[in-house]
C-alpha cells in the first residue's frame, strides 16, 4: 500500500478511523500483557505511529491515552507501587508519544500538498495546446502529455524509459538529414535551446509534420541538471499560411509587372501619336493619330474599369440590377463585342442556342460581362485559326452556358486556381495575350452573386478548355416559349 493510499485512509469517516485505532490499541495492550512480551514497551511507540498514520491526529492521541491508562491499570493489577519516578516516566512517554500523531499529521499534510501540486501540474501540462515531453538526465522519456502522444504516435506508457531520439525523431525538411535533439544540447550546455527552422517531426507511423520547439533544463535542489522539458507544436497551419502569403505576394508582383506591361503599350502608342501630331509635316496622318489615341484611350479605360470592378467585388460594393433577361440575347450581344478580336485571330465562333426561350433573373450588363470575359479568354488563349463554341440551354431548373475552345488548355495543377485573382495560364510577359489575369475571377464572383456557379474542365495543355456556367432559370410564359421555339427551330447553330 503506497503513501497516497495510506493518507487517503487517514481521511476516512471518523467511526472507521477510531474503530481501527481502538482495535490496534487493544491488540497491542493484549500482546504486552503477555508475560513473555512485557518487556517490549517500545512497541507502543510503533503502534501509535501506525494508528496516527492510518487514523490521523485524533485516533493517534486517543491511542496515547489508552496506552497510558493501560500502563496505570497494569501497575495497579500487578501491585507495582506508583512512585514519583514511574509517574514521571509515564508522563514522558505520553508527551513523547503525543508528538508522533502531530508529526505524522504534518507529514501527511505535506504529502497531500505535494500530491495536489503534482496533480495540478499534470493537469496543466496535459491541458495546454503544446506538446510536452520530459526526460531524465540520461535523455530517457519520463512524461508525455496527450498532445505529444498524438504528434509522436507514442503512448506515454510505451514511451516511458525510451531514449528521446527513438520517440522524438526529427529531420531537416530540405536535406532529410537527422537534426540534433535539443535535449542533448540542453543536457550538455544547461541552457534553453530551440530548434532551427525547417524541422520535420516523423511520427511512429511515418506521418511527417513541421514543428517548432524549445528545450529547457530541469534543475534539482542542488542546481544540477536533472532532466529536460521539451515543448513543441505542430506548425503545419503556419507553414501553409506562409506559403499562401508567399504565393499571393508572387502573384501580386507578377500582376504589377503585367499591369505595367499592359499600360505601357497603349501609353507608348498614344505618346507616338502625339509626337507625330506635333510634327510640322503631319499632313493627312493627323486623323490616323486621333484614331490611335482614341482606341488606346478606350483600352486604358477598359483596364481601369476592370480594376475598379475587381475592387468593388472584393469589397462587396457591387450592386446588381436584376431583371428578367433572355440568355440567348445576352450571348449574341457578347459575341458581337468580341467579334473584332475573333476576326483578328481568325477564329471560328459558333453559337448553339436552345430554340426554347432561356430566361434568367439577372443584371443584363453584368451577365454580358461574364460572357464577354469567357469569350475573350477563349479567343486570347486559342492559337490563330482555332474554334470557339458557345452553347446555351436549359437543364431542369438551371440555365446552362458552355464556352469551349480548341486553345492551349490548362495544366492540371492550375485548374483549382484558375478563378483566383491575377492567375493566368502563361505569365511570361513575352507571350502575354493581354489582360491582367482578373477576368475569370470576375466571372466567378459575378456568377456567384447571381446565385449560380462556374466550372472549368481541361484535358491538359494543347487540349482546349470548357467553361460551364449554371444559373437559376426563370420559367418563361407558355406563349413566349412557343414563339421562341418556332423562331429558333430552323437554325439552332449559328456561325458568326
Amino acid at each position: 500500500m503506497n503513501a497516497q493510499k495510506l493518507v487517503a485512509m487517514s481521511q476516512a469517516r471518523w467511526p472507521i478511523r477510531y474503530g481501527v485505532a481502538i482495535a490496534i490499541a487493544a491488540a497491542t495492550i493484549a500482546l504486552l500483557f503477555q508475560p513473555r512480551f512485557s518487556g517490549l514497551g517500545h512497541v507502543l511507540y510503533l503502534a501509535v505511529l501506525v494508528i496516527a498514520w492510518l487514523g490521523g491526529l485524533g485516533p493517534g492521541l486517543l491511542s496515547v491515552g489508552l496506552f497510558s491508562a493501560a500502563a496505570i491499570y497494569g501497575m495497579t493489577l500487578n501491585g507495582v507501587p506508583v512512585t514519583r519516578g514511574r509517574i514521571i516516566a509515564l508522563l514522558l512517554f505520553a508527551a513523547g508519544a503525543a508528538t508522533i500523531p502531530v508529526l505524522v499529521g504534518a507529514l501527511q499534510s505535506a504529502i497531500r500538498r505535494i500530491e495536489s501540486g503534482r496533480r495540478w501540474l499534470s493537469a496543466v501540462v496535459s491541458s495546454i495546446g503544446d506538446a510536452v515531453i520530459a526526460t531524465d538526465d540520461g535523455g530517457r522519456v519520463l512524461f508525455m502529455n496527450p498532445v505529444a502522444e498524438a504528434l509522436c504516435g507514442w503512448r506515454a506508457s510505451e514511451a516511458a524509459g525510451q531514449p528521446l531520439a527513438e520517440v522524438f525523431r526529427i529531420v531537416n525538411e530540405h536535406t532529410r538529414a537527422a537534426v540534433e535533439s535539443p535535449a542533448d544540447r540542453v543536457l550538455a550546455e544547461g541552457t534553453v535551446v530551440g530548434l532551427a527552422n525547417h524541422t520535420i517531426l516523423i511520427a511512429r507511423d511515418g506521418t511527417e509534420r513541421p514543428i517548432d520547439d524549445s528545450g529547457a533544463p530541469i534543475r534539482g535542489v542542488d542546481g544540477r541538471v536533472a532532466g529536460v522539458v521539451l515543448v513543441f507544436r505542430d506548425v503545419t497551419d503556419r507553414h501553409e499560411a506562409e506559403a499562401r502569403l508567399a504565393e499571393e505576394g508572387r502573384r501580386k508582383d507578377e500582376f504589377l509587372a503585367m499591369l505595367a506591361h499592359e499600360l505601357r503599350n497603349p501609353l507608348a502608342a498614344i505618346a507616338n501619336a502625339v509626337q507625330l501630331m506635333l510634327h510640322p509635316e503631319v499632313g493627312d496622318s493627323e486623323a490616323w493619330c486621333r484614331e490611335v489615341i482614341d482606341r488606346q484611350a478606350r483600352q486604358l479605360t477598359r483596364l481601369v474599369d476592370d480594376l475598379l470592378d475587381v475592387s468593388r467585388i472584393s469589397r462587396g460594393k457591387i450592386q446588381l440590377r436584376p431583371q428578367r433577361v433572355d440568355l440567348a440575347a445576352i450571348v449574341r450581344s457578347a459575341a458581337l463585342v468580341v467579334r473584332p478580336l475573333v476576326d483578328e485571330r481568325r477564329h471560328e465562333l459558333r453559337l448553339a442556342i436552345d430554340p426554347d426561350s432561356i430566361e434568367v433573373h439577372a443584371d443584363p450588363v453584368r451577365l454580358e460581362q461574364v460572357v464577354v470575359n469567357l469569350l475573350n479568354n477563349a479567343a486570347k488563349y486559342t492559337e490563330p485559326g482555332g474554334r470557339i463554341s458557345v452553347e446555351a440551354s436549359v437543364d431542369g431548373v438551371h440555365a446552362i452556358l458552355r464556352v469551349a475552345d480548341t486553345g492551349i488548355g490548362i495544366m492540371p495543377e492550375l485548374l483549382p486556381r484558375v478563378f483566383e485573382l491575377f492567375t493566368q495560364g502563361d505569365r511570361a510577359l513575352a507571350r502575354s495575350q493581354g489582360g491582367l489575369g482578373i477576368g475569370l475571377s470576375m466571372v466567378q464572383k459575378l456568377v456567384e452573386l447571381h446565385g449560380g456557379r462556374v466550372e472549368v474542365h481541361s484535358d491538359g495543355p494543347g487540349h482546349g478548355s470548357v467553361f460551364t456556367v449554371r444559373l437559376p432559370a426563370t420559367p418563361a410564359p407558355a406563349s413566349v416559349r412557343g414563339l421562341d421555339g418556332m423562331a429558333g427551330a430552323a437554325s439552332p447553330v449559328e456561325s458568326l
